[in-house]
Order: C-alpha cells, then structure tokens, then sequence
C-alpha cells in the first residue's frame, strides 16, 4: 500500500482552506465556529476544546477556577458522548462555560472576588482546601463570605510587600509566607499541614500573576 501510494498519489501543493484563526481572539474565533461549523455538536466541540485550551494556559494564574471549568467542560463532552444530553443542550452548555471563561467566574462564587482576579484566585485556593473531602476532618467551617475575605486580604498581604524584582528576593517571599501563615492558622484556623500546602500554592500563583 505504501508503495502504491508513493507512486500514484502526489501532491504539489498544499490549498489553504481557511485563515489561521487565532482562539485567544473572541471575536475572530466566534465569527470561524459560525463560518465553518455546521451541527450544533460541531460548533459545542469547537468551543470546548477551546475553553480548555484557554484554562490550561491560565491555570497557574488561578488553579481552582481554572481545574473546574476544564473539569465541567470534560463532563459536559462525556455527558453528549453518552448521550445523555443532545447536542442543543451540549452547544448550550459550552457557550455557558466559555461565558464563565470570559468572566473569570465560576458558579457559587461570591460578587466580592469576580472583579479582582488575584483575590479571586487566592479566595479559589482557600476554598477548595476547605472544601477537600480527602482532609482530616480538622479543617475550619467558613463561609463563602469568609472565604471570599480570605482571598482579599491575602491579596492584600501580597501586594503590600511587593518590590521590585521581588521573586528573587528570599526576605520578601518570607515576610509573605509569614503575613499568609498567620491569616491562615491564627485568624481562620487552618491545621498546620493545610496552612503549608496553602501558602506554597498561594507563592505560586503570586509568581505566576506577577
């Protein structure tokens, strides 16, 4: 068959069907998905896989938001696959989550943090180490309004101790880690094991924000 192929079938040159899109422009790549796109599960499929694209290279900048809507978008392929939903209800939910995409939000989440993206991410760390079912059970009852304070305050922690070229400062990222861990374990109540795991994700996402 190979050789079949290499001796009867050539081509010169290859014809560009369409323009590079690029997905990163909302405009642009909504205007190709009506373009060329032809079943609702088409243009669904062509969203999706755009939203995780866009999630996975923003997940260090906010890791909780980030996972769960790569996490709804996965359930919401799985779901149409199985044929538990159509595919009108499937171009309904990816447009919702590309919606939340856009938007930096996530359902549940409190007002409070949607407009601050650094809060946001930080109030998403605390969140989802309170909300682990794998914890010990030693965790603290809080609020999402607590939750959302949270996020505020260690956002203003960090941008009270910035200077510049900060990263490559140890004494900074100490007095960050301390400012956070105090938060944590004597205003929130966090057991020590959750208040490190915390603070290493919070250092993180400072860096990757910054």
């Amino acid at each position: 068959m190979r050789k079949l192929l290499g001796r009867y079938v050539s081509a010169e040159e290859v014809e560009q069907i369409t323009e590079p899109v690029n997905v990163f422009d909302q405009e642009d790549f909504e205007e190709e998905v009506e373009r060329v796109t032809g079943s609702p599960a088409s243009k669904a499929d062509a969203i999706a896989h755009r939203v995780k694209r866009r999630a996975s290279e923003r997940m260090d900048e906010d890791p909780a938001l980030y996972k769960k809507l790569s996490e709804m978008v996965q359930e919401a392929i799985a779901a149409f696959r199985d044929e538990r939903i159509d595919e009108i209800e499937y171009l309904q939910r990816a447009k919702a989550l590309e919606e939340q995409l856009e938007d930096g939000v996530s359902s549940g989440m409190p007002r409070r943090v949607q407009g601050r993206p650094a809060a946001r991410a930080y109030y998403g760390l605390v969140e989802e180490q309170v909300r682990d079912e794998d914890s010990d059970g030693d965790m603290p009852d809080l609020t999402q309004e607590e939750l959302a304070d949270a996020g505020i305050r260690i956002e203003e922690i960090i941008d009270d101790l910035k200077v510049v070229d900060w990263k490559q400062n140890p004494d900074v990222e100490k007095k960050m880690r301390n400012e956070v861990e105090d938060l944590l374990y004597l205003d929130l109540g966090f057991p020590l094991d959750a208040v490190q795991e915390v603070l290493d994700r919070v250092i993180q996402v400072a860096r990757s924000r910054d």
